[in-house]
C-alpha cells in the first residue's frame, strides 16, 4: 500500500463527516459547529476509530493563520471603527480579568499554585465565536453585535497567546536572566507583530497592483497569511497579530488603492471556502480529541474551571460594558446578555493546554480542565444561543 493512502483516506473520511453533519444540522436546527464537536465525540467513543490527535502545531500553524486572516478579511471596518473601544476592552482587559479570576478562585478553591492558576486563566481567555456567528447570520442578528463578538475574538486570540507565553516564561524562568519584564515583553511582542503585518501587507499591495488575476491574488493572500505568522514567530513576536494586521490592510486598504477591485468577489469566495474547511475540520478534531474518561476522573477541578470561565465572562462583559459606556460607547443591555452567553472557548485553548511543558506539575489536570471548559461552552452554551436570541428579541423579522 502507498504510505500516503491512509492519510488521504482519513482526510476523505473527515470531509464526508463534515458534509453529513452540515446537512443533518440544517434540519435539526442546531449550530453546525456544535454538531461537529458532538460527531467527533461519538467517533472517539467508537473503539475501532482511527486516532487523530489535535496537536498545538496543527492548530497554531496549520489552521489558525488562515482562520484569523479570513476573519480580518471580512470584518466590517465601519462597524469596527464605531465599536473600537468595547472591542479593545474585551480583547485586552477581558484577558486580564480571566487570569485574575482564575488566580483568585483556583488558589482559594482547589488550592492550585498561583503560577498554575495564572496559566489556566491565560489559556481559557481566548474566545471562539464561530458557532455563534453562524446563528447570527442565519437569524440576521444585528451586524454590529456580530462585529463586537467577532472583533473581540480576533484580537483576544493574539492577546491570550501572548499572555500565555509570557506567563509560562515567567513561571519557568522567573525572568531572572535579565530579560524584559512581562509588561514590556507584551508590548514589544505586540508591536513587532503589528510591524511585520504592516510590512508584508504593504509589500503585497504594491505587488498585487501589477495583476488583476483572481487566482494570483487569492494565492498571494494565502501566502501572506502563512508568511506573516511564520516570519513573526521566527522573530519571537506575535504571529497572530501579524496575520490580523496584514489581513485588515490587504482587505480594506487594497480596495481603495485598486488591488482586488475587479476580483473582490472571487477572492471573498476563496476565503469563505478556506474558512469553512478549516473551521469544519478544527471543530471535528476538537470533538475527537476530548477524552471523556479523563474528564470524568477530573470532574471536580473541571467544574472549578467551568466556574472560573463563567464568572470571568460575566464580570468582563458587564464590567467592561459599563466602563465603555462611561467613555461614550454604550452597549445595549440585551447585547451584553448575548455577549456573555457567546463567550465560547475552542481549539486555541485546547492547543495552548496541549503545548504546556511536561515539567508543569499539573499539566494533565490543566488539559482535562480546559477540555471540560471547551466542551461545556461549545455544546451547552452553543445550544442556548438560538433560544436566547429569540428570548431577547434580537432576531430580525422574517
Amino acid at each position: 500500500m502507498n504510505p500516503t493512502e491512509p492519510a488521504v483516506t482519513l482526510l476523505l473520511g473527515l470531509f464526508l463527516v463534515v458534509i453529513a453533519v452540515a446537512i443533518a444540522t440544517r434540519y435539526m436546527r442546531i449550530p453546525y459547529t456544535v454538531g461537529l464537536v458532538i460527531a467527533g465525540l461519538l467517533i472517539g467513543i467508537w473503539p475501532r476509530h482511527v486516532a487523530f490527535a489535535l496537536t498545538p502545531d496543527l492548530t497554531l500553524v496549520v489552521f489558525l493563520p488562515p482562520l484569523l486572516f479570513a476573519g480580518a478579511w471580512t470584518l466590517p471596518l465601519d462597524h469596527l471603527r464605531k465599536h473600537w473601544l468595547p472591542i479593545a476592552l474585551f480583547a485586552t482587559a477581558g484577558v486580564l480579568i480571566a487570569m485574575v479570576v482564575a488566580r483568585i478562585v483556583l488558589v482559594a478553591g482547589p488550592h492550585f499554585a498561583p503560577a498554575t492558576a495564572w496559566l489556566f486563566g491565560a489559556i481559557v481567555a481566548a474566545t471562539d465565536p464561530i458557532a455563534v456567528m453562524g446563528i447570527f447570520r442565519a437569524l440576521r442578528v444585528n451586524a454590529e453585535l456580530g462585529t463586537i463578538l467577532e472583533g473581540e475574538s480576533l484580537f483576544n486570540d493574539a492577546a491570550a497567546v501572548l499572555a500565555f507565553k509570557i506567563t509560562l516564561l515567567t513561571s519557568l524562568a522567573g525572568f531572572q536572566d535579565g530579560s524584559l519584564s512581562p509588561l514590556v515583553s507584551f508590548v514589544t511582542m505586540s508591536a513587532g507583530g503589528v510591524a511585520i503585518g504592516l510590512a508584508l501587507g504593504i509589500i503585497a499591495l504594491l505587488l498585487l497592483r501589477l495583476t488583476d488575476d483572481y487566482l494570483i491574488e487569492a494565492t498571494s493572500t494565502l501566502v501572506v497569511a502563512y508568511g506573516a505568522y511564520l516570519i513573526a514567530e521566527h522573530l519571537r513576536v506575535s504571529g497572530l497579530l501579524a496575520v490580523i494586521v496584514a489581513g485588515l490592510l490587504l482587505s480594506r486598504i487594497g480596495e481603495r488603492f485598486g488591488s482586488f477591485s475587479a476580483t473582490r468577489q472571487s477572492v471573498n469566495q476563496f476565503w469563505e471556502l478556506i474558512a469553512f474547511l478549516s473551521n469544519s475540520l478544527l471543530f471535528l478534531l476538537v470533538g475527537l480529541s476530548i477524552n471523556l474518561g479523563a474528564l470524568y476522573r477530573s470532574i471536580a477541578p473541571a467544574l472549578w474551571g467551568v466556574g472560573v470561565v463563567a464568572v470571568s465572562r460575566f464580570l468582563g462583559v458587564y464590567g467592561l460594558s459599563w466602563l465603555s459606556a462611561l467613555f461614550g460607547h454604550p452597549i445595549p443591555r440585551a447585547w451584553q446578555h448575548l455577549l456573555v452567553l457567546g463567550g465560547l472557548r475552542g481549539a486555541l485553548s485546547m492547543a495552548l493546554a496541549l503545548s504546556l511543558p511536561y515539567q508543569e506539575p499539573n499539566r494533565e489536570l490543566l488539559i482535562a480542565m480546559v477540555f471540560a471548559v471547551v466542551l461545556f461552552t461549545i455544546v451547552i452554551q452553543g445550544l442556548g444561543i438560538r433560544p436566547a436570541i429569540a428570548r431577547l428579541g434580537l432576531a430580525a423579522a422574517p
